[in-house]
């Protein structure tokens, strides 16, 4: 997931993309972009009821968060936002029994830890919120 959000966040956007870039990047978004998208958005949902790594669930949520900027993507994702939103997104933000024994018994270090950027990168929890402010920021275009 990592190389397919490189790849992506690249190439998708071809108002960035040099000239000479510009055929792979009709490709990538034309031919791949939603079945990769499928595939992320398969990863964030079986969370649910199997075991997803924190890497692979922070490169989903943010292959999911470049998607957004990408028309053809977005109607991918826009019939999933409030599953997203309320089944994945709040959840992954919310508080655990973990950090909050770590917050009573050590809080320097729970607060160091929500600040570490070398963490923060990999973080679901981080990603989470970068695209909830993604979500809440995008305007539809009137019926």
């Amino acid at each position: 997931m990592h190389i397919m959000f490189r790849i992506f966040s690249k190439y998708a956007n071809d108002k960035f993309v040099d000239e000479e870039d510009k055929p792979f990047s009709a490709l990538v978004v034309n031919r791949y972009a939603s079945n990769i998208l499928n595939t992320a958005l398969e990863i964030i949902f079986s969370r649910k009821s199997q075991f997803v790594g924190s890497k692979l669930l922070a490169y989903s949520l943010k292959f999911v968060q470049s998607s957004t900027k990408i028309k053809q993507t977005m109607l991918v994702v826009k019939p999933f936002i409030e599953s997203i939103l309320y089944e994945h997104i709040v959840p992954i933000m919310m508080v655990g029994e973990t950090d909050l024994a770590l917050f009573y018994d050590d809080g320097i270090e729970y607060i160091r830890k929500q600040q570490d950027f070398s963490d923060s990168f990999y973080s679901p929890r981080n990603v989470a919120i970068d695209l909830l402010k993604v979500i809440c920021s995008y305007k539809s275009e009137p019926k």
